[in-house]
């Protein structure tokens, strides 16, 4: 076994620096975080209405030099304003400096057992990904794995799983979670957090964004109805069903969060362990209806948390990891295979494959 674990991890890293050599000499994919910042100077010049009106807004950031051909929406809630507000006074290098190197040290900090892990955190695929994209994907990741690892510090938990509201979609199953661990002080913490971050972007941003919200939602989803997705960069189950073809694919979808949920479930009855959050991370990402591949750092660094808790690495356990580190970077390189559908075996196998936690803690 020693030796499996040996060649595995050799094998990954080898993989890992190849996709990161690939990856950064071809940086198609990359220019997420210019919207992030084109939304900030859009909210300090003509305020956080404009963002959800989308023909204003796609005229303001051709303004700031993006194509005519390019849609950047802004679907998100007006808790999103707070996270975006500070780029608004930065320039474009100086932004992405900060919005990478602050996200990407919460998510080592969240995703890393101790120092020694932290080399191979940043080689992960997943990593160089998420800094060329310049998304939110480590804030999140960092937001749900951090909240679940500070469970003994109820108030610190619930703070950091109620900013996960940022992009509510996210966190779909952390009250299953929560649920069935009985985490009742968590939960309180959580939805206060959640209730300020709302409350104050209404102060900040006056009661009326939340009605420009609203209103914007029906416009933003005919778009995305009708706009030709690239489903094969969304790790959903609605994503890869469309890809197959499977007609009734809501229904199938709402079956899918329900066997996931079941997942997450049966994981936290138990009690919080590494194994329950790898479970939780890659089932929410399968069952949730809307992420893409950017929103997936919540699985690797689970997965290498998990990996730091192990005592030896089977083949099951190489099977899991496999799926939780290779596929979700994999995904931009397969145009016509659903490979993000895959990730929902990894809670499956991990919730009903017989695997003890390593460890429990009191919540």
């Amino acid at each position: 076994m020693r030796r499996l674990g040996a060649i595995g991890i050799g094998a990954f890293i080898a993989y890992a620096l190849l996709y990161d050599w690939f990856q950064l000499g071809d940086i198609r994919h990359s220019g997420d975080f210019w919207a992030l910042w084109s939304y900030g100077q859009i909210l300090h010049t003509d305020g956080a209405t404009a963002l959800y009106d989308p023909v204003r807004l796609h005229a303001l950031q051709v303004g700031l030099g993006m194509d005519e051909t390019d849609f950047n929406p802004f679907p998100y809630p007006p808790m999103f304003l707070l996270l975006i507000w500070p780029l608004g006074l930065m320039p474009f290098g100086v932004g992405f400096v900060v919005w990478t190197g602050v996200t990407l040290g919460l998510f080592l900090w969240a995703a890393c057992a101790g120092w020694r892990w932290v080399p191979l955190a940043l080689v992960l695929p997943v990593t160089t990904l998420g800094i060329i994209s310049g998304q939110s994907g480590f804030l999140a990741g960092a937001l749900l794995l951090g909240g679940f690892r500070a469970l003994e510090r109820p108030w610190w938990a619930g703070l950091s799983l109620g900013l996960l509201t940022y992009k509510p979609q996210l966190g779909v199953l952390v009250p299953v979670a929560l649920l069935a661990l009985g985490a009742w002080r968590v939960i309180g913490a959580a939805s206060l957090a959640a209730l300020a971050l709302a409350g104050a972007a209404t102060a900040l941003f006056g009661a009326g964004v939340w009605a420009a919200w609203l209103s914007a939602l029906p416009q933003y989803a005919r778009f995305f109805a009708a706009k030709s997705l690239r489903y094969e960069l969304m790790p959903t189950a609605g994503a890869g069903l469309t890809m197959l073809g499977v007609p009734g694919v809501p229904f199938w979808q709402a079956v899918i969060f329900l066997v996931m949920a079941a997942c997450v479930w049966h994981a936290y009855r138990g009690g919080p362990s590494p194994r329950a959050s790898l479970i939780l991370a890659s089932a929410t990402v399968v069952a949730t209806p809307h992420a893409f591949v950017y929103d997936t750092p919540m699985v690797a660094g689970a997965a290498l948390f998990w990996l730091a808790s192990l005592r030896g690495l089977g083949w099951g356990s190489f099977a899991i990891l496999a799926l939780a580190l290779t596929l979700p970077p994999l995904m931009i390189w397969s145009p016509a295979v659903p490979l993000g559908l895959l990730l929902g075996l990894v809670p499956l196998f991990l919730a009903w494959g017989g695997v003890r936690p390593a460890h429990v803690t009191r919540v």
